[in-house]
C-alpha cells in the first residue's frame, strides 16, 4: 500500500510513501514510480495512492561506504556461507545490493541507580606449616566482604533502537555500530536519490526497547564501577528522566534474494559507515545430508581398507 505526501509549498508530490505488504516496512520513493521492490524481502509491488503526514526525522547520518564496497561485502559473506547454502543463492546479482536510510529513535537519559552488593578484597595469611627443618611458610589467599550500598548517576550512552519493521532486532545489531559523532540535522536533501523509510514500529514500543537497553547498560557500567577485588549479589534499581527520543535514519545496504516462493528471503545488511555486513544465510538440508552421507561413505571405506589390510598382514 502506499501515499503520495505533498510539498506543503507547491502542492506537488514530494515522495511517495510505501508500506511493504509482505514485510511491513514503510518505505519513501520517487512519486513518479508505478512499482516497487522492497528492499527488505524482495518482493515486488505496485504503488497506490494518496496520504497522511509521518513524522519528519530530527538527524541523519551519512553514507561512507560505496555502493561498489558494500556489494563485495556482500559477496564476501555469502561466500563464507555458500557450503550449505540452497543453490539459488549462488545465482545472486550483486548489482542488486541496495541503500536506504533506515529509521531508528536515538534514545538519552540520565540514569540514577541505588546499588547494594557485597565487596570482595583478597589479602595473603600467613601460616606455619610442619616440625623442624620441614618448617616452612605458606601463604593463603583469603577474601574478607563487606557490604556496599550507594547511589551512582550518569548519562546514559546513546542508545539507537531499529523503527523497522523490515528489518528485525537481530539483523540490525550485526551491523554493529554507528559514528554518533558523525550525526547531522536532517534536511530532505540530503537523502535525495537515495530511499528513505519511514517508521513502521510504534513510538511507544520503540522507547519502552530504549529503555530496556539503557538499564542493561546501565547494569553493565554497574559492574565495572564496583571497587574491590570481587563483588556478589550486586542488586539496583535504575530511574531515566530527561529522556529523548529523536528519530534519526541511518545509512545501511541491503541485499534481499528471493531464491524461492516458498521460502523466506536471503537477506545481508551492510553497515553504510563502517562496513560491518551481517545477516542470515538459510541451510539447505539437502546438501547437509549429503555432506553426511559423503562422510560416512568415506569413514565406512577407510575401515573397510584398514581390514583388508589387517587380513594381508
Amino acid at each position: 500500500m502506499s501515499t503520495l505526501a505533498e510539498d506543503r509549498r507547491t502542492g506537488a508530490p514530494a515522495f511517495a510513501r510505501w508500506s511493504c505488504q509482505y514485510c511491513g516496512a514503510a518505505l519513501q520513493v520517487e512519486p513518479g514510480a508505478l512499482t516497487v521492490a522492497c528492499p527488505y524481502c524482495g518482493s515486488a509491488q505496485v504503488l497506490e495512492r494518496p496520504g497522511d503526514e509521518a513524522e519528519a526525522p530530527l538527524f541523519l547520518l551519512g553514507f561512507l561506504v560505496s555502493r561498489e564496497a558494500a556489494s563485495a561485502a556482500v559477496q564476501r559473506y555469502l561466500r563464507g556461507h555458500k557450503l550449505f547454502a540452497p543453490s539459488g543463492v549462488g545465482r545472486a546479482n550483486f548489482a542488486d545490493v541496495r541503500g536506504l536510510y533506515v529509521p531508528t529513535y536515538l534514545y538519552t537519559a540520565t540514569a540514577r541507580a541505588d546499588y547494594h552488593a557485597e565487596i570482595g578484597e583478597d589479602y595473603l595469611e600467613e601460616h606455619a606449616v610442619g616440625r623442624g627443618r620441614n618448617r616452612h611458610i605458606e601463604h593463603r589467599m583469603r577474601t574478607e566482604w563487606r557490604p556496599l550500598s550507594g547511589t551512582w548517576a550518569a548519562y546514559t550512552p546513546d542508545v539507537l533502537v531499529c523503527a523497522s519493521k523490515g528489518l528485525s532486532d537481530a539483523e540490525f545489531a550485526s551491523v554493529g555500530l554507528f559514528d554518533h559523532r558523525r550525526l547531522a540535522r536532517y534536511v530532505p536533501a540530503a537523502v535525495a536519490g537515495w530511499i528513505a523509510e519511514e517508521p513502521s514500529r510504534e513510538r511507544d514500543l520503540c522507547l519502552q526497547s530504549a529503555r530496556e537497553l539503557a538499564r542493561t547498560q546501565v547494569g553493565g557500567r554497574l559492574t565495572q564501577f564496583m571497587p574491590g577485588d570481587h563483588h556478589r549479589g550486586l542488586r539496583f534499581g535504575v530511574s531515566l528522566d530527561e529522556e529523548s527520543l529523536d528519530l534519526t535514519l541511518v545509512p545501511v545496504w541491503v541485499f534481499a534474494l528471493r531464491y524461492s516462493e516458498k521460502r523466506p528471503p536471503v537477506r545481508i545488511v551492510v553497515n553504510g559507515q563502517t562496513g560491518v555486513t551481517g545477516g542470515k544465510v538459510p541451510v539447505s538440508w539437502v546438501k547437509v545430508l549429503v555432506a553426511v552421507l559423503v562422510a560416512l561413505g568415506l569413514m565406512m571405506l577407510a575401515a573397510a581398507v584398514f581390514q583388508a589390510f589387517g587380513a594381508n598382514g
